[in-house]
């Protein structure tokens, strides 16, 4: 299914999009997503916003490395690593579902929404991944989402 929809592409554009949005770079837009809370004096969404993406990829990599899934065989790479869940996808949504909760805007929210899906896009145009393995992050990910600010709701009341 997913050689009829997608064809296989190794342009320089995905590829950027894969670095660009790479589980380590999301990281530092976290840390930086956190810092802005820090300057308006929400200190206790930053720490959310902290502990929310530490926790679910700490949790992924335990994940990946419990099921220890292998990525497709077209995917070319130096080094051994897993598919399932993919670590771009579970970052990239639970950032997105963040900058959604803290900016209402519309535009904002489009430019969230198109960047989730060419961050999507990169991970199964470049073969990294199976559509499983991105479908069970989304999952993953808001599963997570929903848990977390449930916890910080309990919490901050």
């Amino acid at each position: 299914m997913q050689e009829k929809w997608l064809h296989p592409s190794r342009h320089w554009s995905w590829q950027i999009i894969a670095r660009v949005f790479d589980p380590k770079v999301v990281v530092i837009w976290d840390f930086l997503l956190a810092g802005w809370l820090l300057i308006q004096g929400r200190s206790p969404r930053a720490i959310f916003v902290l502990a929310t993406l530490g926790t679910v990829d700490a949790f992924g990599i335990v994940v990946k490395h419990t099921l220890r899934r292998v990525r497709p065989t077209t995917f070319a790479q130096d080094t051994v690593s897993y598919s399932f869940p993919s670590g771009h996808t579970l970052g990239i949504t639970i950032m997105a579902l963040m900058i959604q909760m803290l900016f209402t805007n519309f535009w904002v929210g489009g430019a969230v929404f198109i960047v989730w899906l060419l961050v999507i896009g990169s991970r199964l145009t470049l073969r990294a991944h199976y559509p499983s393995d991105i479908i069970g992050a989304i999952l993953l990910a808001y599963g997570w989402w929903i848990g977390a600010e449930l916890l910080y709701l309990l919490i901050m009341r």
